[in-house]
Protein backbone atom coordinates (compact mmCIF):
# COMPACT_ATOMS: atom_id res chain seq x y z
CA UNK A 1 0.00 0.00 0.00
CA UNK A 2 1.46 3.38 -1.05
CA UNK A 3 1.95 6.37 1.22
CA UNK A 4 -0.75 8.23 -0.73
CA UNK A 5 -3.20 5.40 -0.12
CA UNK A 6 -2.39 5.43 3.59
CA UNK A 7 -3.01 9.16 3.79
CA UNK A 8 -6.25 8.81 1.84
CA UNK A 9 -7.45 6.01 4.11
CA UNK A 10 -6.44 8.00 7.16
CA UNK A 11 -8.39 10.99 5.92
CA UNK A 12 -11.41 8.81 5.20
CA UNK A 13 -11.31 7.34 8.70
CA UNK A 14 -10.89 10.83 10.15
CA UNK A 15 -13.80 12.18 8.11
CA UNK A 16 -15.93 9.24 9.14
CA UNK A 17 -14.93 9.85 12.72
CA UNK A 18 -15.84 13.53 12.46
CA UNK A 19 -19.31 12.67 11.11
CA UNK A 20 -19.92 10.09 13.82
CA UNK A 21 -18.47 12.42 16.42
CA UNK A 22 -20.98 15.06 15.38
CA UNK A 23 -23.78 12.51 15.64
CA UNK A 24 -22.54 11.38 19.04
CA UNK A 25 -22.11 14.96 20.19
CA UNK A 26 -25.70 15.80 19.33
CA UNK A 27 -27.00 12.51 20.71
CA UNK A 28 -25.16 12.70 24.00
CA UNK A 29 -25.82 16.42 24.37
CA UNK A 30 -29.52 15.72 23.84
CA UNK A 31 -29.43 12.89 26.38
CA UNK A 32 -27.56 15.02 28.92
CA UNK A 33 -29.83 17.98 28.38
CA UNK A 34 -32.87 15.76 28.73
CA UNK A 35 -31.52 14.30 31.99
CA UNK A 36 -30.66 17.79 33.20
CA UNK A 37 -34.24 18.96 32.66
CA UNK A 38 -35.97 15.70 33.59
CA UNK A 39 -34.03 15.44 36.86
CA UNK A 40 -35.74 18.67 37.92
CA UNK A 41 -39.22 17.48 36.88
CA UNK A 42 -39.26 13.78 37.70
CA UNK A 43 -38.32 12.25 41.06
CA UNK A 44 -34.93 10.50 41.37
CA UNK A 45 -36.67 7.11 41.33
CA UNK A 46 -38.23 7.90 37.94
CA UNK A 47 -34.79 8.76 36.57
CA UNK A 48 -33.72 5.34 37.80
CA UNK A 49 -36.80 3.78 36.18
CA UNK A 50 -35.93 5.49 32.88
CA UNK A 51 -32.50 3.89 33.08
CA UNK A 52 -34.09 0.51 33.83
CA UNK A 53 -36.37 0.83 30.78
CA UNK A 54 -33.36 1.66 28.65
CA UNK A 55 -31.64 -1.48 29.94
CA UNK A 56 -34.70 -3.56 29.02
CA UNK A 57 -34.97 -2.09 25.50
CA UNK A 58 -31.26 -2.64 24.88
CA UNK A 59 -31.51 -6.24 26.09
CA UNK A 60 -34.26 -7.09 23.61
CA UNK A 61 -32.41 -5.29 20.82
CA UNK A 62 -29.21 -7.19 21.60
CA UNK A 63 -31.01 -10.54 21.65
CA UNK A 64 -33.03 -9.76 18.53
CA UNK A 65 -30.19 -8.57 16.31
CA UNK A 66 -28.14 -11.79 16.70
CA UNK A 67 -25.04 -9.60 16.07
CA UNK A 68 -25.79 -9.91 12.34
CA UNK A 69 -25.32 -6.13 11.74
CA UNK A 70 -21.60 -6.44 12.59
CA UNK A 71 -21.25 -9.27 10.11
CA UNK A 72 -23.11 -7.24 7.51
CA UNK A 73 -20.68 -4.35 8.00
CA UNK A 74 -17.65 -6.61 7.57
CA UNK A 75 -18.89 -8.53 4.52
CA UNK A 76 -20.31 -5.53 2.69
CA UNK A 77 -17.06 -3.62 3.20
CA UNK A 78 -14.96 -6.61 2.22
CA UNK A 79 -16.85 -7.45 -0.98
CA UNK A 80 -17.07 -3.82 -2.01
CA UNK A 81 -13.30 -3.67 -1.48
CA UNK A 82 -13.01 -6.68 -3.84
CA UNK A 83 -15.24 -4.98 -6.42
CA UNK A 84 -18.09 -7.51 -6.04
CA UNK A 85 -21.12 -5.21 -6.11
CA UNK A 86 -23.38 -8.13 -7.03
CA UNK A 87 -22.51 -10.01 -3.85
CA UNK A 88 -22.99 -6.81 -1.84
CA UNK A 89 -26.53 -6.43 -3.14
CA UNK A 90 -27.41 -10.00 -2.21
CA UNK A 91 -26.11 -9.38 1.31
CA UNK A 92 -28.30 -6.27 1.46
CA UNK A 93 -31.46 -8.12 0.38
CA UNK A 94 -31.04 -10.99 2.81
CA UNK A 95 -30.20 -8.56 5.62
CA UNK A 96 -33.52 -6.75 5.16
CA UNK A 97 -35.47 -10.01 5.22
CA UNK A 98 -33.73 -11.33 8.29
CA UNK A 99 -33.86 -7.98 10.11
CA UNK A 100 -37.60 -7.52 9.60
CA UNK A 101 -38.37 -11.03 10.82
CA UNK A 102 -36.08 -10.65 13.83
CA UNK A 103 -37.70 -7.33 14.76
CA UNK A 104 -41.23 -8.74 14.66
CA UNK A 105 -40.25 -11.79 16.71
CA UNK A 106 -38.44 -10.02 19.51
CA UNK A 107 -41.13 -7.32 19.73
CA UNK A 108 -43.77 -10.00 20.32
CA UNK A 109 -41.57 -11.61 22.96
CA UNK A 110 -41.21 -8.26 24.74
CA UNK A 111 -44.98 -7.72 24.63
CA UNK A 112 -45.88 -11.16 25.97
CA UNK A 113 -43.27 -11.11 28.73
CA UNK A 114 -43.98 -7.56 29.96
CA UNK A 115 -45.24 -8.61 33.41
CA UNK A 116 -42.35 -11.01 34.01
CA UNK A 117 -39.83 -8.44 32.77
CA UNK A 118 -41.14 -5.75 35.12
CA UNK A 119 -41.06 -8.15 38.07
CA UNK A 120 -37.56 -9.34 37.20
CA UNK A 121 -35.99 -5.90 36.81
CA UNK A 122 -37.58 -3.84 39.57
CA UNK A 123 -39.28 -6.41 41.80
CA UNK A 124 -42.91 -5.57 41.00
CA UNK A 125 -45.27 -5.24 38.02
CA UNK A 126 -45.61 -1.45 38.09
CA UNK A 127 -43.72 -0.99 34.82
CA UNK A 128 -45.75 -3.56 32.86
CA UNK A 129 -47.98 -1.03 30.97
CA UNK A 130 -44.88 0.95 29.98
CA UNK A 131 -43.07 -2.18 28.78
CA UNK A 132 -46.07 -3.09 26.60
CA UNK A 133 -45.57 0.18 24.72
CA UNK A 134 -41.81 -0.35 24.78
CA UNK A 135 -42.38 -3.53 22.74
CA UNK A 136 -43.33 -1.36 19.74
CA UNK A 137 -40.09 0.57 20.08
CA UNK A 138 -38.14 -2.69 20.24
CA UNK A 139 -39.21 -3.63 16.70
CA UNK A 140 -37.87 -0.39 15.24
CA UNK A 141 -34.69 -0.61 17.31
CA UNK A 142 -33.93 -4.11 16.04
CA UNK A 143 -34.78 -3.50 12.38
CA UNK A 144 -32.89 -0.22 12.35
CA UNK A 145 -29.77 -1.93 13.75
CA UNK A 146 -29.66 -4.05 10.57
CA UNK A 147 -30.10 -0.97 8.39
CA UNK A 148 -27.31 0.83 10.23
CA UNK A 149 -25.08 -2.22 9.73
CA UNK A 150 -25.67 -1.86 5.99
CA UNK A 151 -24.87 1.86 6.06
CA UNK A 152 -21.65 1.20 7.98
CA UNK A 153 -20.69 -1.43 5.42
CA UNK A 154 -21.23 1.17 2.69
CA UNK A 155 -19.18 3.63 4.80
CA UNK A 156 -21.95 6.23 4.55
CA UNK A 157 -20.82 7.94 7.72
CA UNK A 158 -22.41 11.26 6.83
CA UNK A 159 -25.79 9.55 6.33
CA UNK A 160 -25.45 7.64 9.60
CA UNK A 161 -24.67 10.89 11.38
CA UNK A 162 -27.68 12.61 9.80
CA UNK A 163 -30.04 9.81 10.83
CA UNK A 164 -28.59 9.68 14.32
CA UNK A 165 -28.95 13.43 14.78
CA UNK A 166 -32.54 13.34 13.53
CA UNK A 167 -33.42 10.49 15.91
CA UNK A 168 -31.73 12.11 18.91
CA UNK A 169 -33.43 15.44 18.26
CA UNK A 170 -36.87 13.90 17.86
CA UNK A 171 -36.46 11.81 21.00
CA UNK A 172 -35.33 14.83 22.98
CA UNK A 173 -38.12 17.19 21.96
CA UNK A 174 -40.88 14.58 21.98
CA UNK A 175 -39.93 13.08 25.36
CA UNK A 176 -39.50 16.51 26.90
CA UNK A 177 -42.86 17.66 25.60
CA UNK A 178 -44.62 14.57 26.91
CA UNK A 179 -43.15 14.79 30.42
CA UNK A 180 -43.84 18.53 30.61
CA UNK A 181 -47.53 17.89 29.94
CA UNK A 182 -47.51 15.38 32.78
CA UNK A 183 -47.18 11.94 31.16
CA UNK A 184 -44.11 11.01 33.23
CA UNK A 185 -42.44 7.71 32.28
CA UNK A 186 -45.07 7.08 29.61
CA UNK A 187 -44.01 10.32 27.97
CA UNK A 188 -40.39 9.19 27.91
CA UNK A 189 -41.30 5.97 26.07
CA UNK A 190 -43.59 7.77 23.61
CA UNK A 191 -40.69 10.07 22.80
CA UNK A 192 -38.44 7.08 22.15
CA UNK A 193 -41.00 5.51 19.84
CA UNK A 194 -41.39 8.74 17.87
CA UNK A 195 -37.67 9.07 17.25
CA UNK A 196 -37.01 5.41 16.44
CA UNK A 197 -39.85 5.19 13.90
CA UNK A 198 -38.43 8.19 12.05
CA UNK A 199 -34.90 6.79 12.23
CA UNK A 200 -35.98 3.44 10.80
CA UNK A 201 -37.64 5.01 7.77
CA UNK A 202 -34.69 7.33 7.12
CA UNK A 203 -32.16 4.49 7.35
CA UNK A 204 -34.20 2.33 4.97
CA UNK A 205 -34.45 5.15 2.43
CA UNK A 206 -30.70 5.80 2.35
CA UNK A 207 -29.68 2.13 2.45
CA UNK A 208 -32.02 1.10 -0.38
CA UNK A 209 -30.92 3.95 -2.66
CA UNK A 210 -27.42 2.43 -2.99
CA UNK A 211 -28.49 -0.86 -4.59
CA UNK A 212 -31.23 0.22 -6.96
CA UNK A 213 -29.59 -0.73 -10.28
CA UNK A 214 -26.96 -3.23 -9.16
CA UNK A 215 -27.28 -6.92 -10.08
CA UNK A 216 -27.63 -9.48 -7.32
CA UNK A 217 -25.40 -12.53 -6.93
CA UNK A 218 -27.81 -15.26 -5.89
CA UNK A 219 -25.05 -17.71 -5.01
CA UNK A 220 -23.94 -15.92 -1.83
CA UNK A 221 -24.66 -17.98 1.28
CA UNK A 222 -26.05 -15.90 4.12
CA UNK A 223 -25.03 -18.78 6.38
CA UNK A 224 -21.42 -17.69 5.95
CA UNK A 225 -22.28 -14.31 7.42
CA UNK A 226 -24.24 -15.97 10.22
CA UNK A 227 -21.29 -18.23 11.08
CA UNK A 228 -19.07 -15.17 11.38
CA UNK A 229 -21.65 -13.40 13.53
CA UNK A 230 -22.51 -16.24 15.93
CA UNK A 231 -19.42 -15.81 18.14
CA UNK A 232 -20.10 -12.08 17.99
CA UNK A 233 -23.64 -12.78 19.20
CA UNK A 234 -22.18 -14.15 22.38
CA UNK A 235 -19.81 -11.19 22.44
CA UNK A 236 -22.69 -8.74 21.95
CA UNK A 237 -24.57 -10.31 24.84
CA UNK A 238 -21.41 -10.12 26.92
CA UNK A 239 -21.00 -6.52 25.77
CA UNK A 240 -24.56 -5.81 26.88
CA UNK A 241 -23.77 -7.07 30.34
CA UNK A 242 -20.47 -5.17 30.20
CA UNK A 243 -22.45 -1.98 29.72
CA UNK A 244 -25.23 -2.74 32.19
CA UNK A 245 -24.04 -5.21 34.84
CA UNK A 246 -23.26 -2.44 37.33
CA UNK A 247 -26.78 -1.06 36.93
CA UNK A 248 -28.30 -4.52 37.12
CA UNK A 249 -26.47 -5.17 40.39
CA UNK A 250 -27.79 -1.87 41.76
CA UNK A 251 -31.32 -2.91 40.78
CA UNK A 252 -30.82 -6.25 42.54
CA UNK A 253 -29.13 -5.02 45.71
CA UNK A 254 -30.27 -1.41 46.07
CA UNK A 255 -33.08 0.76 44.66
CA UNK A 256 -34.14 3.01 41.79
CA UNK A 257 -32.95 6.16 43.61
CA UNK A 258 -29.36 4.89 43.81
CA UNK A 259 -29.62 3.86 40.16
CA UNK A 260 -30.80 7.36 39.30
CA UNK A 261 -27.73 8.94 40.93
CA UNK A 262 -25.39 6.45 39.27
CA UNK A 263 -27.09 6.94 35.90
CA UNK A 264 -26.30 10.65 35.71
CA UNK A 265 -22.64 9.98 36.59
CA UNK A 266 -22.28 7.39 33.84
CA UNK A 267 -24.15 9.67 31.41
CA UNK A 268 -21.39 12.23 31.86
CA UNK A 269 -18.74 9.61 30.98
CA UNK A 270 -20.77 8.51 27.96
CA UNK A 271 -20.83 12.10 26.76
CA UNK A 272 -17.08 12.06 26.15
CA UNK A 273 -17.17 8.43 25.04
CA UNK A 274 -18.52 9.65 21.71
CA UNK A 275 -14.93 10.39 20.66
CA UNK A 276 -13.66 6.82 21.03
CA UNK A 277 -16.92 5.24 19.85
CA UNK A 278 -17.01 7.38 16.70
CA UNK A 279 -13.39 6.48 15.97
CA UNK A 280 -14.16 2.81 16.50
CA UNK A 281 -17.32 2.85 14.36
CA UNK A 282 -15.46 4.33 11.39
CA UNK A 283 -12.38 2.15 11.92
CA UNK A 284 -14.11 -1.23 11.68
CA UNK A 285 -15.30 -1.03 8.04
CA UNK A 286 -12.01 0.66 7.08
CA UNK A 287 -9.96 -2.08 8.75
CA UNK A 288 -12.12 -4.77 7.12
CA UNK A 289 -11.78 -3.20 3.68
CA UNK A 290 -8.01 -2.71 4.02
CA UNK A 291 -7.63 -6.29 5.24
CA UNK A 292 -9.62 -7.62 2.29
CA UNK A 293 -7.67 -5.55 -0.23
CA UNK A 294 -4.10 -5.40 1.12
CA UNK A 295 -3.80 -7.98 3.90
CA UNK A 296 -2.92 -7.75 7.59
CA UNK A 297 0.33 -5.81 7.12
CA UNK A 298 -1.65 -2.78 5.92
CA UNK A 299 -3.27 -2.42 9.34
CA UNK A 300 -0.08 -1.71 11.28
CA UNK A 301 0.25 1.87 10.10
CA UNK A 302 -3.50 2.42 10.44
CA UNK A 303 -3.38 1.22 14.06
CA UNK A 304 -0.53 3.57 14.93
CA UNK A 305 -2.25 6.53 13.28
CA UNK A 306 -5.59 5.84 14.95
CA UNK A 307 -4.01 5.40 18.38
CA UNK A 308 -2.30 8.74 18.03
CA UNK A 309 -5.57 10.63 17.79
CA UNK A 310 -7.20 8.55 20.50
CA UNK A 311 -4.37 9.52 22.84
CA UNK A 312 -4.23 13.20 21.89
CA UNK A 313 -7.98 13.82 21.83
CA UNK A 314 -9.82 11.29 23.98
CA UNK A 315 -7.39 10.88 26.89
CA UNK A 316 -7.41 14.58 27.92
CA UNK A 317 -11.20 14.68 27.71
CA UNK A 318 -11.47 11.76 30.15
CA UNK A 319 -8.90 13.16 32.57
CA UNK A 320 -10.46 16.61 32.32
CA UNK A 321 -13.88 15.22 33.18
CA UNK A 322 -12.42 13.51 36.24
CA UNK A 323 -10.82 16.79 37.35
CA UNK A 324 -14.14 18.66 37.09
CA UNK A 325 -16.45 15.84 38.27
CA UNK A 326 -17.95 17.57 41.32
CA UNK A 327 -18.98 20.87 39.71
CA UNK A 328 -20.14 18.97 36.61
CA UNK A 329 -22.59 16.84 38.60
CA UNK A 330 -23.78 19.84 40.62
CA UNK A 331 -24.31 22.15 37.67
CA UNK A 332 -26.02 19.73 35.31
CA UNK A 333 -28.10 17.60 37.66
CA UNK A 334 -28.41 19.47 40.95
CA UNK A 335 -27.37 18.93 44.56
CA UNK A 336 -29.51 15.79 44.90
CA UNK A 337 -27.12 13.97 42.59
CA UNK A 338 -23.86 15.42 43.93
CA UNK A 339 -22.90 12.17 45.67
CA UNK A 340 -22.25 10.66 42.23
CA UNK A 341 -19.10 12.74 41.67
CA UNK A 342 -16.68 10.09 42.96
CA UNK A 343 -18.23 7.45 40.71
CA UNK A 344 -17.66 9.80 37.79
CA UNK A 345 -13.99 10.24 38.74
CA UNK A 346 -13.35 6.50 39.04
CA UNK A 347 -14.91 5.53 35.72
CA UNK A 348 -13.41 8.49 33.83
CA UNK A 349 -9.86 7.56 34.86
CA UNK A 350 -10.42 3.89 33.94
CA UNK A 351 -11.75 4.87 30.52
CA UNK A 352 -8.75 7.16 29.92
CA UNK A 353 -6.22 4.43 30.71
CA UNK A 354 -7.89 1.89 28.42
CA UNK A 355 -8.66 4.26 25.56
CA UNK A 356 -7.03 2.09 22.85
CA UNK A 357 -9.45 -0.77 23.50
CA UNK A 358 -11.52 0.58 20.62
CA UNK A 359 -8.58 -0.01 18.25
CA UNK A 360 -7.63 -3.41 19.64
CA UNK A 361 -11.20 -4.69 19.47
CA UNK A 362 -11.76 -3.57 15.88
CA UNK A 363 -8.49 -5.13 14.75
CA UNK A 364 -9.56 -8.46 16.22
CA UNK A 365 -12.95 -8.20 14.54
CA UNK A 366 -11.31 -7.40 11.20
CA UNK A 367 -9.16 -10.53 11.51
CA UNK A 368 -12.25 -12.58 12.28
CA UNK A 369 -11.06 -13.34 15.84
CA UNK A 370 -14.56 -13.09 17.24
CA UNK A 371 -14.00 -15.85 19.80
CA UNK A 372 -11.31 -13.75 21.44
CA UNK A 373 -13.65 -10.77 21.70
CA UNK A 374 -16.28 -13.02 23.25
CA UNK A 375 -13.85 -14.43 25.83
CA UNK A 376 -12.59 -10.97 26.75
CA UNK A 377 -16.12 -9.67 27.28
CA UNK A 378 -17.10 -12.70 29.34
CA UNK A 379 -13.95 -12.40 31.46
CA UNK A 380 -14.54 -8.71 32.11
CA UNK A 381 -18.22 -9.23 32.94
CA UNK A 382 -17.34 -11.95 35.43
CA UNK A 383 -14.82 -9.78 37.25
CA UNK A 384 -17.10 -6.75 37.16
CA UNK A 385 -20.10 -8.67 38.42
CA UNK A 386 -18.25 -10.18 41.37
CA UNK A 387 -16.72 -6.87 42.41
CA UNK A 388 -19.97 -4.93 41.99
CA UNK A 389 -21.91 -7.51 43.98
CA UNK A 390 -19.38 -7.24 46.82
CA UNK A 391 -19.20 -3.43 46.86
CA UNK A 392 -22.64 -2.06 45.91
CA UNK A 393 -24.28 -2.81 49.26
CA UNK A 394 -21.63 -1.08 51.42
CA UNK A 395 -20.58 1.66 48.94
CA UNK A 396 -23.62 2.25 46.73
CA UNK A 397 -22.85 3.93 43.41
CA UNK A 398 -19.12 4.09 44.23
CA UNK A 399 -19.05 0.29 44.50
CA UNK A 400 -20.73 0.01 41.11
CA UNK A 401 -18.13 2.40 39.64
CA UNK A 402 -15.28 0.29 41.02
CA UNK A 403 -16.88 -2.79 39.51
CA UNK A 404 -17.23 -1.06 36.13
CA UNK A 405 -13.59 0.06 36.24
CA UNK A 406 -12.46 -3.50 36.95
CA UNK A 407 -14.58 -4.77 34.07
CA UNK A 408 -13.14 -2.23 31.62
CA UNK A 409 -9.55 -2.88 32.70
CA UNK A 410 -9.63 -6.68 32.69
CA UNK A 411 -11.34 -6.86 29.28
CA UNK A 412 -8.76 -4.52 27.79
CA UNK A 413 -5.80 -6.40 29.23
CA UNK A 414 -7.17 -9.69 27.89
CA UNK A 415 -7.73 -8.53 24.31
CA UNK A 416 -4.46 -6.56 24.21
CA UNK A 417 -2.54 -9.67 25.30
CA UNK A 418 -4.23 -11.82 22.64
CA UNK A 419 -3.63 -9.25 19.89
CA UNK A 420 0.01 -8.86 20.86
CA UNK A 421 0.58 -12.61 20.53
CA UNK A 422 -1.17 -12.96 17.17
CA UNK A 423 -0.43 -9.67 15.41
CA UNK A 424 1.44 -7.29 17.69
CA UNK A 425 0.51 -4.04 19.37
CA UNK A 426 1.16 -1.06 17.14
CA UNK A 427 0.46 2.18 18.98
CA UNK A 428 2.00 5.62 18.92
CA UNK A 429 3.84 5.29 22.23
CA UNK A 430 5.29 8.80 21.99
CA UNK A 431 1.81 10.27 21.69
CA UNK A 432 0.70 8.17 24.67
CA UNK A 433 3.48 9.48 26.92
CA UNK A 434 3.00 13.07 25.85
CA UNK A 435 -0.76 12.85 26.22
CA UNK A 436 -0.47 11.55 29.78
CA UNK A 437 1.97 14.31 30.68
CA UNK A 438 -0.20 17.00 29.14
CA UNK A 439 -3.43 15.60 30.62
CA UNK A 440 -1.89 15.15 34.08
CA UNK A 441 -0.62 18.72 34.09
CA UNK A 442 -4.01 19.97 32.96
CA UNK A 443 -5.79 18.06 35.75
CA UNK A 444 -3.42 19.43 38.42
CA UNK A 445 -3.94 22.98 37.20
CA UNK A 446 -7.74 22.61 37.24
CA UNK A 447 -7.87 20.95 40.68
CA UNK A 448 -5.54 23.54 42.21
CA UNK A 449 -7.60 26.36 40.76
CA UNK A 450 -10.93 24.93 41.95
CA UNK A 451 -9.70 24.13 45.45
CA UNK A 452 -7.44 27.11 46.19
CA UNK A 453 -8.74 29.94 44.03
CA UNK A 454 -12.42 29.70 43.15
CA UNK A 455 -14.75 26.78 43.82
CA UNK A 456 -18.23 27.14 42.37
CA UNK A 457 -20.34 24.99 40.06
CA UNK A 458 -21.16 28.10 38.04
CA UNK A 459 -17.48 28.46 37.19
CA UNK A 460 -17.39 25.14 35.30
CA UNK A 461 -16.97 26.83 31.88
CA UNK A 462 -13.97 28.72 33.32
CA UNK A 463 -12.47 25.47 34.63
CA UNK A 464 -12.89 23.87 31.21
CA UNK A 465 -11.24 26.87 29.53
CA UNK A 466 -8.32 26.83 31.97
CA UNK A 467 -7.87 23.11 31.45
CA UNK A 468 -8.02 23.44 27.68
CA UNK A 469 -5.46 26.25 27.57
CA UNK A 470 -3.07 24.42 29.88
CA UNK A 471 -3.36 21.28 27.72
CA UNK A 472 -2.62 23.23 24.52
CA UNK A 473 0.38 24.90 26.13
CA UNK A 474 1.75 21.51 27.14
CA UNK A 475 1.18 20.18 23.62
CA UNK A 476 3.24 23.07 22.30
CA UNK A 477 6.02 22.64 24.83
CA UNK A 478 6.31 18.91 24.11
CA UNK A 479 5.88 19.41 20.33
CA UNK A 480 3.23 16.71 20.33
CA UNK A 481 1.55 17.85 17.08
CA UNK A 482 3.34 17.39 13.75
CA UNK A 483 2.82 18.41 10.13
CA UNK A 484 1.02 15.18 9.19
CA UNK A 485 -1.51 15.86 11.93
CA UNK A 486 -2.11 19.33 10.55
CA UNK A 487 -2.51 18.05 7.00
CA UNK A 488 -4.96 15.38 8.09
CA UNK A 489 -7.14 17.85 9.95
CA UNK A 490 -7.10 20.21 6.97
CA UNK A 491 -8.55 17.40 4.87
CA UNK A 492 -11.34 16.96 7.43
CA UNK A 493 -12.39 20.56 8.00
CA UNK A 494 -14.08 22.70 5.31
CA UNK A 495 -11.81 25.21 3.58
CA UNK A 496 -13.62 28.14 5.19
CA UNK A 497 -12.06 27.11 8.52
CA UNK A 498 -8.53 26.75 7.19
CA UNK A 499 -7.40 30.28 8.03
CA UNK A 500 -8.36 29.89 11.67
CA UNK A 501 -6.98 26.37 11.72
CA UNK A 502 -3.65 27.50 10.28
CA UNK A 503 -3.17 29.92 13.17
CA UNK A 504 -4.15 27.25 15.64
CA UNK A 505 -1.85 24.69 14.03
CA UNK A 506 1.05 27.12 13.89
CA UNK A 507 0.84 27.65 17.64
CA UNK A 508 0.82 23.92 18.34
CA UNK A 509 3.59 22.96 15.95
CA UNK A 510 5.94 25.94 16.42
CA UNK A 511 5.53 26.53 12.72
CA UNK A 512 7.46 23.35 11.86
Amino acid sequence: MTFETQISSGAQVAKGTSYLFLQGLVGNTSALLFLTIASRILPISDIGATSALGIIATLFMTIGSFAIPSGVTKYLSEYIGKGRQDVAKQIYKKTLQFGFLAGITVSLVCFMSSAITSQLFIGDASLQPIIVILALDVFFLVFNSFLIGILFGLQKFGVIAFVGIAVSSLKFFASLYFIIIGLGLLGVILGWVTGDIAGCFLSFFFASSRFGKAKSFEGFSFAELVRYSLPLYGASIAAYFSATIDKLVILSLSNLAVLGIYTVAIAAVNAIGIVSSSIGSSLFPQFAQMYGRYGAHALKEASIKASRYVFLIFTPLSIGLAATAYPTIQLFFGESYASGWLSLVIVSVAVALTSTSVIVTNLLLSFGMTQTVLKASAFGVTIGTVLSALLVSPLGSVGAALGRSALISTSFIFIAYKLKRSFGLYFDNSAFRKSLMCSGTMAIVVVVFTQLVFNSKYMLPLYVAIGGVSYLIMLRLLKAVNNQDIQLFKEIFPSCFHRFFNLFAKFLSHGD
